[in-house]
């Protein structure tokens, strides 16, 4: 038996995060980051990602969270991986 695979919609946490990505990415000196071979404490991209809820995927809205679909996670990520500023 075949199971067929169909793709969940995206929620508004989903589409929120994924509108606010390419901010949290334009933090990202990549070639400085490889370099150092860290992400200093004081570097704007944790201050972003704090700002605008990246810390929060997992947690439910519940406890403050912004939680994402595995869709929508998934997407985020998938971005992520292909970005190489």
């Amino acid at each position: 038996m075949k199971q067929e695979l169909t793709e969940t919609a995206l929620n508004d946490a989903d589409r929120s995060m994924l509108q606010k990505l390419p901010g949290l990415l334009r933090t990202v000196d990549e070639y400085a980051v490889m370099k150092a071979r860290r992400m200093p404490i004081d570097h704007p991209f944790w201050e972003h990602a704090k700002r605008e809820g990246f810390f929060g995927l997992f947690v439910p809205d519940t406890y403050g969270g912004n939680r994402m679909s595995k869709t929508g996670l998934s997407k985020l990520l998938q971005r992520v991986a292909s970005v190489s500023t």
